[in-house]
C-alpha cells in the first residue's frame, strides 16, 4: 500500500499516475528522508543569461562544511549586515 519513510514523508504509491515514465521520476527526485520535497532557484524570462556568471555568483554564497557535514556560522556571524533594520510593526499592532 505505502512504504512509510519519515514521520511527515510517506509514499502513497497507490495515488501516483499509471505512467511509468512519470513514477521513474518521481522516484529518481525521491529522497529518503525528505521525499519529494526540494527547492529550485528558477529564472524565468530572460533571453541573454550568460549561465556560467550566474552559477559563479550563486557558488560564492555557498557555505563551506566541515568533515563532520556541519556549517561553521562563526566566518559570517559577524559580517555587517546589508538590510536596514526592521521598523515595521506587526499585524496585530496595526489592528
Amino acid at each position: 500500500m505505502f512504504s512509510r519513510v519519515h514521520a511527515s514523508t510517506v509514499k502513497l504509491e497507490e495515488r501516483w499516475p499509471a505512467d511509468p515514465d512519470i513514477v521513474a521520476r518521481i522516484e529518481k527526485g525521491w529522497h529518503e528522508l525528505w521525499g519529494d520535497r526540494r527547492q529550485q532557484l528558477v529564472f524565468i524570462g530572460l533571453t541573454e543569461m550568460d549561465k556560467a556568471s550566474i552559477t559563479a555568483e550563486l557558488d560564492a554564497c555557498l557555505l563551506d562544511v566541515d568533515e563532520t557535514g556541519r556549517i561553521d556560522t562563526r566566518e559570517w556571524r559577524d559580517w555587517p549586515d546589508p538590510f536596514p533594520e526592521w521598523g515595521g510593526s506587526t499585524s496585530a499592532e496595526t489592528t
